[in-house]
C-alpha cells in the first residue's frame, strides 16, 4: 500500500517502522522515492505547505518515526536539516535532540554526517 501510492500514504509509515525487518524496508523505498540529493538547497523562510511541498512532508513523516531509533537514517535527517522549510530544518533538529538524550551524548558525539550537517546549517 505504502508502495503503490507512496505521495499520498508516506505517513503510514509510522504504522510499521517499530517492526526492524519492516524499518529497513521503508527506510529503502524513502531512498528510493525521495531525491534527498536535491532536496537539500538550504534554508528558507517557507512553511513548506502545499502540494508543491509534498517531498518535505514526506520526510517529516519519515523523521517523526526516526526519533525513536537513534543513528539509525542519517541521511534522511542531514536532508532535512538542508530542506528549504522552516518546518522540515525544525524536524530534524527535534530527531538530532531526541538521539542525543537517548544516547546521553553531546552533538558533537553524534556520527561525523550528522553534526557536520547541523554545524553547517548554523552558519548558513
Amino acid at each position: 500500500m505504502l508502495e503503490s501510492s507512496f505521495e499520498e500514504k508516506a505517513h503510514l509509515c509510522n504504522a510499521i517502522m517499530d517492526d526492524p525487518e519492516y524499518r529497513a524496508k521503508v527506510l529503502e523505498l524513502f531512498r528510493q522515492r525521495l531525491p534527498l540529493d536535491e532536496m537539500k538547497v538550504g534554508p528558507d523562510t517557507t512553511l513548506g505547505l502545499g502540494k508543491k511541498y509534498w517531498k518535505e512532508t514526506a520526510l517529516e513523516y519519515l523523521m517523526q518515526e526516526l526519533r525513536n531509533f537513534p543513528l539509525e537514517g542519517q541521511d534522511f535527517i542531514e536532508t532535512g536539516l538542508q530542506c528549504a522549510p522552516v518546518r522540515t530544518r525544525h524536524g530534524a533538529l527535534n530527531v538530532l535532540q531526541a538521539w542525543i538524550s537517548a544516547k546521553g551524548i553531546p552533538l558533537s558525539q553524534l556520527p561525523e554526517t550528522a553534526y557536520k550537517a547541523q554545524r553547517s546549517r548554523n552558519k548558513g
